[in-house]
């Protein structure tokens, strides 16, 4: 084909997406059709009751109210990272977010052969986190499928790779 197989499987990828997004655009009527569940009138009075304490939070489990309107408040925003902003403020956010960010560039950069799964599932846990969650700090249950497990999956993955080349720079030796 005269083509790299990188290239090809780029110019895949992008197409692919491409189909999903033009998908989501023409089917988007019948996706929200039931309603967002109120999810960006809850990620806003969240994000104003974080506010009210911004860089510390209010506290991992601390019990407040996230009201709409007048009906009756919620426990948590149904977003991971409002949740995240709510309890541990600014700082945890940054540091939540350094977190991903440390594991993607490792990611990126590694030859691991479970990389694209890696990605993928922290992908997954990110986008996830955004529509559902109450946050990483609360006792094990379901939301850790979306939060720590693909998390510690990965981070176990970018160690292991460490291990693996430390010992190939020590045959070298």
């Amino acid at each position: 084909l005269g083509v790299a197989k990188s290239t090809l499987s780029r110019v895949v990828g992008v197409c692919i997406l491409f189909v999903f997004m033009a998908l989501g655009v023409y089917l988007f009527d019948s996706l929200v059709s039931r309603g967002v569940s109120h999810r960006p009138d809850l990620w806003l009075a969240g994000y104003d009751l974080a506010m009210q304490a911004p860089w510390l939070g209010h506290g991992v489990g601390s019990d407040y109210n996230i009201m709409i309107g007048r009906r009756r408040g919620f426990d948590h925003p149904h977003n991971m990272l409002v949740n995240i902003l709510l309890d541990v403020g600014w700082v945890g956010l940054i540091l939540w977010l350094s977190l991903y960010g440390w594991l993607l560039q490792h990611l990126i950069r590694s030859s691991l052969k479970v990389r694209g799964l890696a990605i993928s599932l922290l992908t997954f846990a990110f986008v996830s986190a955004l529509f559902d969650g109450d946050g990483p700090f609360v006792r094990p249950r379901a939301v850790w499928f979306i939060s720590w497990v693909p998390l510690l999956l990965s981070i176990s993955w970018v160690l292991l790779q460490g291990r693996v080349d430390s010992k190939k720079t020590k045959a070298y030796a």
